[in-house]
Order: C-alpha cells, then sequence, then structure tokens
C-alpha cells in the first residue's frame, strides 16, 4: 500500500497528518484519512484521482476540520467507529472545536466500522482495530501485508494519545497500546502528528507506559517520553488558563493528541 502524508496546518504551530492511500493495483481510487483543514492542499495532493471515501481515526476537530469540504467536493462515504460516529455528525463542541479555529459542520457518518472490519484500498486489506483512550471511538488501521499502522492519535514518536479529555479512557488506552504492542516490529506507524515511527523503535516506551510510569527505558527514545497519567475522567474542561483546549502549553512545537507531561518541546 502507499501512503501519502499531507501536513495540514490546524493553527499556529500545529500541525495534522493527514494521509492518502492508494494501492499499486488501482492507483486512480484513493482514500483519505483524517482531513484536518486546508482542504485545497488535500484535494491538490489527492489531484485527479477519485477519492472512494474518508475514514476518521476519531472524533477530534483537528483529524475532521476539512471533511464537510471534501465531501462535498468528492461525494466519498466517510467512515468512523460507530462510538465516534454520532460526535463526527454532531456540532462541533462535541469535537472539542476551539473559539478562535473555525467551526466545522457536522457531516453524517455513512459508514460505521468495529473492531476487525475490513476497509479495502485496491487489492490491500486495511483491519480495523478498535483503540480507544484518546476517544471512545478511536481507531486505527493495519496492513498486515506490508506491516503499516495508520495510528491516529493512539500511538506518536515516542509519545501517547492524551486522555484527559471527553471520553478519553487511561485504562482503556493501555488496553489499546497493549494490543498495538503485538502487532510486528517492522510495522511501519503514520501518527496523528509528528513524525513517523516503528512499532519496535517504540516497545521500550510502550513497555513503560503499559506500566504506568511514563519513563521509556529505550536509549535510542530520542524524543522524551508521556505518559498515561493523564486524568481518565470525561468531564473534563475544554479551556484552561495559558494553553490550548486541550491543556497543551503555548510551545511551538506541542501536538494537539499528544500527552503532556514530560515531551520536549524540540520535535
Amino acid at each position: 500500500m502507499r501512503v501519502e502524508r499531507v501536513e495540514v496546518q490546524i493553527g499556529p504551530g500545529f500541525i495534522e497528518n493527514c494521509y492518502i492511500l492508494s494501492d499499486a493495483a488501482d492507483a486512480t481510487r484513493v482514500t483519505v484519512v483524517d482531513p484536518g483543514a486546508q482542504v485545497e492542499k488535500i484535494r491538490a495532493a489527492v489531484g485527479d484521482r477519485t477519492v472512494e471515501r474518508i475514514v476518521l481515526t476519531h472524533r477530534h476537530y483537528d483529524h475532521v476540520g476539512a471533511l464537510a469540504q471534501l465531501v462535498q467536493a468528492t461525494g466519498a462515504e466517510v467512515v468512523a467507529h460507530t462510538l465516534d460516529a454520532q460526535a463526527i455528525s454532531e456540532p462541533a463542541p462535541s469535537r472539542l472545536s476551539p473559539a478562535r479555529h473555525a467551526t466545522p459542520t457536522g457531516v453524517p457518518v455513512t459508514k460505521t466500522v468495529e473492531d476487525g472490519d475490513i476497509i479495502r484500498v485496491g487489492n490491500t486489506q486495511l483491519s480495523v482495530l478498535y483503540t480507544p483512550g484518546h476517544t471512545i471511538g478511536s481507531i486505527c488501521l493495519y496492513d498486515d501485508n506490508d506491516h503499516i499502522l495508520i495510528a491516529g492519535d493512539t500511538l506518536f514518536r515516542g509519545a501517547v494519545g492524551r486522555t484527559d479529555l471527553p471520553t478519553g479512557n487511561a485504562a482503556q488506552q493501555r488496553e489499546s497500546l497493549r494490543k498495538l504492542a503485538q502487532l510486528p516490529g517492522d510495522t511501519k506507524v503514520h501518527p496523528g502528528h509528528d513524525q513517523d515511527t516503528s512499532i519496535g523503535r517504540e516497545l521500550g516506551y510502550l513497555a513503560s507506559a503499559l506500566e504506568g510510569s511514563g519513563n521509556s527505558g529505550d536509549p535510542d527514545n530520542s524524543e522524551g517520553s508521556a505518559n498515561l497519567g493523564n486524568s481518565a475522567s470525561p468531564d473534563t474542561s475544554e479551556s484552561s488558563s495559558g494553553s490550548d483546549h486541550l491543556g497543551h502549553s503555548d510551545r511551538p512545537h506541542d501536538s494537539e493528541g499528544l500527552s503532556n507531561s514530560n515531551r520536549p518541546s524540540n520535535s
């Protein structure tokens, strides 16, 4: 499977990774994952290819911000997990869109998926891995043939998704990370923010995250660490003084979905 990353700017210093997936057997048809913003940039990357579907790894505004415009332009079906589908279809407050960003319009999810379902990209079969924790309906997509994981905000390079947002749950996150840790070590991980990594590179970090310590023992982990110690309460306030709506500091390299414990400002 071919994976093309389109970095879209959500706000100053805040980048989200949108992905265009295609198969060598039929390169004229593509699947777009997480169109967070800048629909014209995404459409330019797609070119004259047909967008068959748009898959959303979870409900947050930085992953769905350009959804309405892309659906309007392409007529593609919209795919998400059953437990995030309603929030994606509703007005933006349920997706934590802060006032300083444009409010995305709710778009109906036309196809819901569950753990183990298959999404076809040409001849490639992508398995849906249900990975709740960052949100109740978070999913990853896994290509078992090429060992490729589209990870959304579940796993990053040296960090994991925060769990202190509405419907976030640290215990569920640990179970999701345990599931990902079982994938082959050479699995390439394409996260929702920051740079690519691999399951093998993250194993040391994952081990410490699963223990709840948040301190990676992996000497190769130059990205620092983050933990799962955020509150699992779904009632967390959507804003805080001196930070963005997700509780990050205003450091320019902070990414929306990352746990905010010990992550360094350099990326």
